[in-house]
């Protein structure tokens, strides 16, 4: 008896899966019904838990640099020089604070401000903003934003095709980019998990800052990562998108 077309092809397939691509092709039930079975192998995920725990033998000294390095990091770094703050330079390199629309200024008003403490969370995470054709990254305690890139109408559809559970109108869109290492840099592995904690913060704080200015954040963690991080010029790895908001006037 001859086999049928199906069954030959059956025959053919690879029975076993790459060993560089098991791990990626896993569901997350696959990898539930894992953590129960007889490999004793840890997931990926508990192998991270357990490297980024502290402990009395510990050479890492969590509050010992951070502050000074953080204040370093706001003092210095993007220092422009009063000369490059020119007529030229706006909208060519950065958009004044003042020019921005009434909405997105009031509600990144507090960055700007040295003891505002949302301020402080915009070391280990940045805060990039979308308004109208410029992609921005707001820089704290300055009266700027920073031009990363334009953004044509085609970047706008893919951006809104790889959206997965809101609407992107033609709005001020934010974005939260987690910069791990400038945490893991002091502190190792544990870094990473303190700069999930200061974005889930940071989108508390965003959060708050709308409410009371009677505006609304639209928040989401659905989206396919890289293609948003390919438009906002993120490696994925140092600097990876972790939430997008659009900003809604009431």
């Amino acid at each position: 008896m001859s086999l049928s077309t199906i069954e030959q092809l059956q025959l053919e397939e690879t029975i076993l899966p790459s060993p560089h691509s098991g791990e990626l092709s896993e569901l997350a039930e696959s990898a539930f019904s894992y953590r129960f079975g007889a490999k004793n192998e840890p997931h990926i995920a508990e192998l991270y838990h357990s490297n980024s725990k502290l402990n009395p033998h510990s050479t890492l000294n969590p509050a010992g640099k951070l502050s000074e390095v953080r204040q370093w990091f706001f003092e210095k770094a993007w220092r422009l020089q009063p000369d490059d703050l020119t007529a030229e330079a706006e909208g060519t390199i950065l958009i004044k604070w003042e020019n921005l629309p009434e909405g997105l200024r009031t509600l990144l008003d507090p960055f700007t401000q040295e003891d505002s403490p949302p301020s402080q969370l915009l070391y280990a995470v940045d805060l990039m903003v979308l308004s109208e054709h410029y992609l921005l990254r707001a820089i704290p305690w300055r009266g700027f934003l920073w031009i990363e890139r334009k953004f044509e109408d085609e970047d706008w559809d893919k951006l809104r095709e790889a959206v997965l559970d809101i609407s992107l109108p033609h709005s001020p869109v934010l974005f939260l980019v987690a910069c791990p290492w400038r945490h893991m840099l002091l502190v190792g592995p544990r870094g990473y998990r303190d700069t999930l904690i200061d974005a889930g913060k940071l989108m508390n704080g965003l959060e708050n800052i709308a409410y009371e200015q009677g505006m609304k954040l639209e928040m989401t963690t659905l989206f396919y990562d890289e293609s948003v991080d390919k438009l906002l010029l993120l490696d994925g790895i140092e600097r990876a998108t972790v939430a997008i908001a659009v900003l809604k006037e009431n």
